[in-house]
């Protein structure tokens, strides 16, 4: 552990980064996140896939001010939400929501204590 600091914030990860190059980035958070809370903003599947929750927001105009919805996907909804990013229709996304749901059970909590129900205790 290089320093005290309890929460990451990383903005745009993904800015001229894709393929490989975004499982490593992803891969990187990972790793952070042994230490510290992350809070990574992406559009990339492979780097929202190594998280362990997974927030989606959303943004629409409404009477000409924007509104912001920030919702906690579960399981289910996360993989869908993956599956979403890669892209494809039909069959592909069915077999890409199906892999995200595989790995989503292959994954072991980023830290002791932590509870994948109620997700990142910030006062931890």
């Amino acid at each position: 552990k290089e320093d005290d600091v309890p929460v990451l914030v990383f903005d745009e990860v993904d800015a001229n980064v894709g393929g490989e190059t975004a499982t490593t980035v992803g891969a990187k958070m990972r790793q952070i996140a042994q230490d510290h809370q992350v809070l990574c903003i992406t559009h990339l599947a492979p780097v929202a896939a190594a998280g362990d929750s997974h927030l989606l927001v959303s943004k629409e105009v409404v009477d000409g001010r924007t509104e912001s919805q920030i919702i906690l996907l579960d399981r289910r909804g996360r993989a869908a939400e993956l599956a979403r990013m890669l892209g494809g229709e039909g069959t592909l996304r069915d077999v890409m929501r199906r892999r995200c749901l595989k790995r989503e059970r292959n994954v072991s909590p980023p830290y002791p204590g932590y509870n994948r129900a109620s997700g990142y205790n910030l006062g931890r």
